[in-house]
């Protein structure tokens, strides 16, 4: 099946998404880190939906259906949406926590977006069918080993907050 779409429809849908952000809980407002969780948040989903998009639109010159037009403003809402969701990412790594309930809900969110916890509904249309985040969807962030270093960096953020939590205690 194929998704009926203008360029006008993908690009007024990735631009409102970050008008969902859920408000920062009472009493966080003064942990960055929470706001830079919603933001990733915000930001994977409207990555997810791009990317669903992108993945839904006929690609083949062909194909009856293929619209050039469609192809290449789906691929460019796509590549925008990614590399906002990384932008986002990347910034929990550098967004230092500054109270211990901002340390935990950091960890909770990187554990809850590697075990899947953020997914899209399955749609028919789909062409793909596991729309839901994994570790594979962090930014890839490789040194000259081929290592990936972006739990590293996720890690050595937590480990800054919490020194800096014991020296104001």
């Amino acid at each position: 099946m194929t998704m009926n779409t203008s360029r006008r429809a993908i690009l007024a849908g990735a631009a409102s998404l970050p008008a969902l952000a859920v408000p920062v809980l009472a009493g966080t407002n003064l942990d960055p880190i929470f706001a830079a969780i919603e933001r990733h948040k915000v930001a994977f989903r409207a990555s997810q939906v791009a990317g669903r998009i992108k993945s839904n639109t006929v690609d083949a010159e062909w194909a009856p259906e293929y619209d050039a037009v469609k192809c290449k403003a789906a691929e460019n809402a796509n590549s925008v949406a990614d590399d906002a969701a990384d932008d986002a990412a990347n910034a929990l790594t550098t967004i230092r926590p500054t109270t211990k309930a901002g340390v935990l809900a950091l960890i909770h969110h990187v554990e809850a977006f590697n075990a899947g916890a953020f997914f899209l509904e399955p749609c028919p249309e789909d062409t793909v069918s596991d729309w839901q985040s994994k570790p594979m969807f962090w930014p890839a962030s490789n040194d000259e080993d081929d290592i990936d270093l972006f739990g590293y960096s996720v890690l050595a953020n937590v480990r800054r907050a919490l020194e800096s939590l014991v020296v104001q205690s």
